[in-house]
């Protein structure tokens, strides 16, 4: 509305003055291009922060992540033992209609370096989980935020019987930094893995990398 408002007086201000039709119209779409310029550079504008808990006894607030305020949240219970590490830390739920995508958060703690699981050891687990998978969907691109490195994997086919497109993130603490991390939960493994119905998946994919790119340790790596 506002963007709406400010147009229009531009727009009186502009095409009154002594220029021609063409010139008006070329500085009118230049300033429409810087407000949506503006507009897609803070992709978290819209979202709320969420901290979540590890898998020790207490709960202990351990992650953050920024989602956006649409989409449904579901956390574990206060009291649920989360030492299995095949239940989620948090999941994310992206409803349109009937269709749906689902968002899991998990983390592997580890006793050494040795015996954590490899990130490509997880992506070759999620491509064993469709029934058939395009060999054309499949991306795979290194990756490295918030301390973490890994790799993105993105395929489509079919999963359950049904059309299903996954996009996911399975990361690590940097070589260099396991060691100086004495608490095993912040030294953990974690992966991200949204899957859903590819047309839902598609029109938010933006939204979830900028979700999965969020995803941090409240406390610093460095700060141990």
């Amino acid at each position: 509305m506002i963007k709406f408002e400010f147009m229009n007086k531009i727009s009186k201000i502009v095409c009154t003055g002594r220029i021609g039709v063409d010139t008006c119209f070329f500085i009118l779409i230049l300033v429409l291009l810087f407000f949506t310029s503006c507009e897609t550079q803070n992709p978290y504008q819209n979202n709320m922060s969420y901290e979540i808990s590890g898998r020790d006894q207490e709960h202990t607030p351990l992650y953050r992540i920024k989602a956006p305020k649409e989409w449904l949240v579901k956390k574990p219970n206060v009291t649920e033992d989360l030492q299995d590490t095949t239940k989620p830390l948090i999941e994310f739920i992206i409803q349109e209609g009937s269709q749906k995508a689902h968002i899991t958060i998990h983390n592997f703690p580890s006793d050494s370096i040795e015996t954590r699981i490899p990130p490509v050891a997880q992506i070759m687990r999620w491509k064993k989980q469709f029934d058939s998978l395009n060999p054309a969907s499949i991306h795979e691109k290194p990756q490295n935020f918030s301390g973490f490195t890994g790799v993105f994997f993105e395929g489509s086919g079919l999963m359950n019987k049904e059309e299903t497109t996954l996009l996911s993130w399975s990361m690590q603490v940097g070589s260099m930094h396991y060691g100086a991390l004495e608490n095993k939960e912040r030294r953990a493994s974690f992966t991200i893995k949204a899957v859903g119905a590819p047309f839902l998946m598609k029109k938010n994919k933006k939204e979830i990398i900028a979700f999965a790119k969020s995803f941090e340790l409240i406390d610093d790596i460095i700060h141990d």
